[in-house]
């Protein structure tokens, strides 16, 4: 099961944010199960905003010890 099955997560970019950056962190959302969407809908359930290079880069970390603490909680549930 993926981390972000089927959320839909607004983002809004800085505009001096790399287009590599921004292909990376919406890589890191699809890739497990997310949709992105780039406006405020009922569907969706969580927003990020980035608001320099800096923050970029910490919204991709933390969207990364999200994903990695998520599939560890859930493989050790499933050894017990």
């Amino acid at each position: 099961m993926a981390v972000f099955a089927e959320r839909y997560i607004a983002v809004e970019f800085a505009t001096e944010t790399s287009f590599k950056t921004k292909q990376r962190l919406r890589s890191l959302i699809t890739d497990n199960g997310g949709i992105v969407s780039f406006s405020i809908t009922r569907k969706v359930s969580s927003y990020c905003v980035t608001l320099s290079p800096l923050a970029d880069i910490i919204s991709l970390a933390l969207i990364i010890i999200i994903i990695k603490s998520i599939y560890t909680r859930r493989l050790k549930a499933k050894s017990h």
